[in-house]
């Protein structure tokens, strides 16, 4: 049953092993340890977890490599955050992987909703959140070459940058894209940022958040990411060029405007 499911003892039970005379000291409160053998003994139908065993039984089971265990103890807790914070527990055991994991249960909304008045808990959860969304491969902003923009994968696809380079596409459409700058850093910019604004982990994850999702606009149809919530690039009137000029402006706020036909008046 150790090996079974307790995978941590491996290496101390292997076959060339089993021999030989081997001391295992148990150092974890008697009701953990007693909650443990009941459920290797039938984990189909665990015992019940409850708000003040539940770290001590997810930090255990990390530890002896229980990996079905873990992940339930970790939706236990997902489920149950708020009572569990209510608690005396010192959480700062709880490792970075553990956090990372938990963090990956709670969506957004979810996470706003989770009574945590000392913070012991939440703001490393948006940490790891954060630190999700830094990963070399999953880098959710750049930083625009032209006009310096922060901008999201796919953002480029629809969204006019008002200083690059204008070029025509296979359907004869004036196009200027974003281009995302490679010296750019973002984890540079969240730690650049969060000095800058004093952030809280909180607030530099929506911050983060309303960046990388977006509606569409009700008046010009227009997608935009919610950070622009009210700067909507509806224009109630035409651009203004002056003869021969492929930059003009629009007449209600001073927007940058292109134009590719140089030769229209």
């Amino acid at each position: 049953l150790l090996l079974e499911h307790m995978h941590y003892f491996a290496s101390y039970l292997a076959d060339d092993r089993r021999h030989e005379d081997v001391d295992i000291s148990v150092h974890c409160d008697v009701h953990i340890f007693e909650w443990l053998m009941e459920y290797i003994h039938q984990p189909s139908a665990p015992p019940l977890l409850d708000p003040s065993s539940v770290v001590s039984i997810l930090i255990s089971a990390d530890f002896l490599q229980m990996p079905d265990l873990v992940q339930l103890c970790l939706a236990y807790f997902k489920q149950n955050a708020s009572d569990v914070l209510r608690l005396p527990i010192d959480l700062s055991c709880l490792n970075d992987e553990l956090l990372s994991e938990l963090a990956k249960l709670f969506q957004p909304d979810e996470l706003e909703k989770v009574r945590d008045k000392k913070d012991k808990l939440v703001s490393r959860l948006y940490d790891a959140k954060i630190e999700a969304q830094l990963a070399p491969d999953t880098a959710v902003l750049h930083r625009c070459t032209y006009c310096h923009k922060l901008f999201a994968d796919g953002q480029r696809e629809w969204e006019t940058c008002p200083k690059a380079p204008v070029m025509i596409d296979f359907h004869g459409n004036a196009i200027a894209e974003h281009v995302a700058d490679r010296a750019w850093d973002m984890r540079r910019w969240v730690a650049a940022t969060r000095r800058a604004k004093q952030y809280s982990a909180r607030d530099l994850y929506w911050k983060i958040w309303s960046l990388v999702h977006f509606l569409t606009c009700s008046v010009c149809g227009q997608p935009f990411p919610l950070a622009e919530l009210e700067h909507c690039t509806y224009h109630p009137q035409q651009p203004t060029f002056a003869n021969g000029d492929n930059c003009g402006t629009y007449p209600c706020c001073g927007q940058p405007a292109l134009r590719f036909d140089l030769s229209a008046g």
